[in-house]
């Protein structure tokens, strides 16, 4: 579970304020890591490459000599870096743009748009200090199962050892169905008669069926 775990993708959001500036300037630094991997003989999605560098407005970035992509990716983490000192000032420049726009496709004034916007700023981080302060606020895991006892009856399961035992028990119920419903006499009918689409009617018809399946 760790190893799996360590493998997934990692999403860090809301550490920095959002701003086209600062995406582009990702997008930027994404192109010329790509770039630099190409010119490495790794392996490179060719559509991947194009995609990020129309993101990044580099189109010929893609035919830039390994001496240039790595001086470019250097600058292009300076940009960064700067861009992160400022990126609050950044996002509220494009909040009073996102405003004004707002403000030319309805009877709204761009000042009440730019309200309503820096308000839901405001309850989002809000909600992300509380988050970090007090956790998940739904527990994860399964907490309990409704299965059959041995006498038939449905109960439910609240303990580990019983939740997992059951879990097996239904996985193996329901994976191993066509292993115990196999006979090649049906297999010789079906193709005797010679229509498939009739073939589960057929099964259903005259297969006899373990005692418990239904």
């Amino acid at each position: 579970m760790l190893a799996a775990e360590a493998c997934c993708r990692k999403l860090r959001l809301g550490n920095l304020a959002w701003s086209p500036a600062l995406q582009l300037s990702i997008n930027t630094i994404t192109v010329w890591q790509l770039v630099i991997r190409r010119l490495r003989s790794l392996k490179v999605w060719t559509r991947f490459l194009n995609r990020a560098t129309g993101k990044a407005k580099l189109p010929s970035a893609i035919h830039a000599d390994f001496a240039t992509a790595t001086s470019s990716l250097s600058q292009a983490y300076k940009q960064y870096k700067s861009l992160k000192k400022e990126a609050e000032h950044h996002r509220q420049t494009w909040l009073e743009g996102l405003a004004s726009a707002l403000a030319q496709q309805g009877n709204t004034s761009a000042a009440s748009h730019l309200q309503q916007l820096r308000t839901q700023e405001q309850q989002r981080r809000d909600a992300r200090q509380i988050w970090r302060a007090t956790g998940k606020l739904r527990p994860g895991g399964l907490l309990h199962v409704v299965a059959p006892n041995e006498h038939g009856d449905w109960v439910e399961l609240t303990s580990r050892t019983e939740i997992e035992q059951a879990c097996l028990q239904e996985n193996e119920r329901h994976f191993r169905q066509a292993n115990t419903l196999y006979d090649p006499s049906i297999e010789r009918r079906n193709w005797t008669h010679g229509h498939r689409p009739f073939r589960g009617f057929h099964i259903a018809r005259h297969l006899q069926y373990p005692p418990g399946y239904r």
